[in-house]
């Protein structure tokens, strides 16, 4: 008897951009990982001002979430963050979108 063969298929969606000049050329979020969680945001340029309101207010947690939306701010606080976590979730969510790094 021959090899069997192997059925897998693979996906055949479109992978997702994973930088920000990427994402708004494709108008589409960006997808970034965070203890071993997917989350997605904007680019930061198609971004609420609210964001800066918040973050000129010394708001920042009301920035990270305006950043996030309502559904992915829910995933991450399901992780149970310490304040450590969030730091770090901030810089890696300000990272994915491109914020500072065009100068925003």
């Amino acid at each position: 008897m021959g090899k069997k063969k192997n059925n897998r298929t693979r996906s055949t969606a479109p992978k997702r951009p994973t930088n920000p000049v990427e994402a708004e050329a494709a108008d589409e979020g960006i997808e970034f990982g965070f203890r071993g969680v997917q989350f997605r945001t904007l680019p930061a340029l198609d971004m609420s001002v609210d964001i800066l309101d918040a973050a000129d207010s010394g708001n920042g947690l009301t920035a990270v979430r305006l950043m996030l939306g309502d559904e992915e701010w829910n995933r991450f606080r399901e992780l149970r963050p310490t304040l450590r976590d969030l730091a770090e979730f901030a810089e890696a969510l300000a990272s994915a979108s491109g914020l500072g790094s065009q100068g925003n």
